[in-house]
């Protein structure tokens, strides 16, 4: 079997999508001909989920080594599974030590995943000098796992490939204002692009963003592989049971809300439907589930319902294994899909949630709040997936919310699509791709080799 080395600073028991993606991957190379060694932390800086370790295939090797980055972040809080009071609730809260915002305002460093290259590097060449991989695979963000692959390409002399989860020095959401920053972003990206041997990216937008900023690189080398689903994770759903009150209109939102991606317009609706007497406040629940962090405004998701009044009616979950997120969706009458709002210029690079798939294989009706012409809008509308809110305006949203609520009390609520639209993006076909992509890296070295 030929090898690949995985590079990825996510990986279970780490949440998360970037997690679920490498994992889909791993799954799916296999019956590929495709020997995959994972190298990852030994520390944990996301939601922990034990369940998936069950999933990663027998006999994979996973070398998980220790990280700098340990020592210079705390670890993370998590919200409890208590239906209590709100308030008492701790939400989950990643703070970096001083010292490690010293070295990202100063020196620029991509993020602190950099203090993990040191011991990635040297376990990457004692794996090499063990058992010969044929191509090095790095995923992102963490973006300085890229660096790391570029170090691991430059001693092995083995061909690498670049996959991009989210745009890097394009992405709205990952880089400020400061003009000193955002040059050292772009330098590192530019390195990274020229020396990889192909570059893949996540969404349409980003793949064109490439092409544009990158004109005087082979076309060839940027390829567009998509997230996507697991046939696996359709079987796993099969006699999920929760409990879920079936006598209430239940809206349900697994995964990460923070920064840009704020459900407060939506909140603000649901409270002004209420105050109107349109939705009855003993016949819906809301229930968030994910890990929380501050919004840009500064304010957390519990500030947001207080202002609004929504005590009774939001139930918050924190991180769950990803079973159990499962479970939550599938007991949804709603699902809802919050994507950040960002300007017109990053609508194109603002990634594609992951969540839609999720959401997708479950069948159950979808909210989705997104703006007009980004990457989940696109993929929403042009398989007529859900009902979509501009999330920026409060009456569209109250209309929208209130037709759902309404056919649901005429028990006529349902979706208006089948899982099957997004076949495109079953991860059996998505994997082909990517071995396809490796087997031209390894062919490209070998050419350049032998000239």
């Amino acid at each position: 079997m030929k090898r690949v080395l995985i590079v990825s600073g996510l990986f279970p028991p780490a949440g998360g999508p970037g997690a679920k993606r490498i994992l889909q991957f791993v799954r799916n190379l296999l019956p590929l001909g495709w020997d995959p060694v994972v190298l990852t932390h030994r520390e944990n800086f996301m939601g922990y989920d034990e369940e998936s370790l069950k999933q990663i295939p027998h006999g994979i090797m996973v070398c998980r080594t220790r990280s700098f980055e340990q020592y210079f972040r705390t670890k993370p809080r998590y919200a409890d599974e208590g239906h209590g009071d709100i308030k008492n609730h701790a939400f989950w809260n990643l703070r970096e030590s001083l010292f490690v915002r010293f070295i990202k305002n100063t020196v620029g460093a991509p993020d602190t995943g950099l203090l993990w290259g040191p011991f990635a590097l040297f376990s990457a060449v004692k794996i090499f000098i063990k058992a010969p991989f044929d191509v090095v695979f790095v995923t992102g963000p963490p973006f300085s796992s890229f660096l790391i692959g570029l170090g691991i390409k430059f001693i092995t002399r083995q061909p690498l490939v670049l996959d991009f989860r989210d745009a890097w020095s394009a992405n709205p959401t990952l880089i400020d204002g400061d003009k000193i920053k955002v040059r050292l972003h772009k330098f590192y990206e530019k390195i990274s692009v020229r020396f990889a041997d192909f570059v893949l990216a996540n969404t349409e937008g980003v793949y064109e963003d490439f092409l544009k900023r990158y004109p005087f690189q082979d076309k060839s080398k940027f390829v567009v592989i998509s997230n996507g689903f697991d046939e696996e994770d359709i079987v796993a759903l099969k006699n999920l049971e929760l409990g879920l009150n079936p006598s209430k209109f239940k809206i349900v939102h697994t995964g990460s809300l923070g920064g840009i991606r704020n459900p407060k317009l939506f909140l603000k609706a649901i409270s002004e439907l209420i105050d109107e007497k349109k939705i009855s406040p003993e016949l819906i629940e809301i229930h968030l589930v994910g890990l929380m962090s501050d919004f840009e405004d500064g304010h957390s998701i519990v500030t947001y319902v207080d202002e609004f009044r929504l005590t009774d009616q939001i139930f918050l979950k924190g991180f769950v294994p990803r079973e159990d997120a499962f479970r939550y969706d599938f007991e949804a009458d709603v699902l809802l899909l919050v994507i950040g709002v960002t300007n017109k210029q990053g609508l194109s690079t603002y990634g594609l949630s992951g969540k839609v798939f999720d959401y997708v294989i479950t069948g159950k009706p979808i909210l989705a709040l997104a703006q007009e012409d980004g990457m989940t809008y696109r993929l929403l509308r042009k398989n007529n997936i859900g009902v979509i809110a501009n999330p920026c305006d409060l009456k569209d949203i109250k209309g929208k919310v209130l037709e759902l609520y309404n056919a649901w009390l005429r028990g006529e609520l349902q979706s208006n699509y089948h899982p099957s639209v997004l076949e495109s993006h079953n991860m059996k076909t998505l994997t082909v791709k990517l071995g396809s992509v490796f087997d031209s890296a390894i062919e490209g070295m070998s050419n350049s080799m032998q000239k």
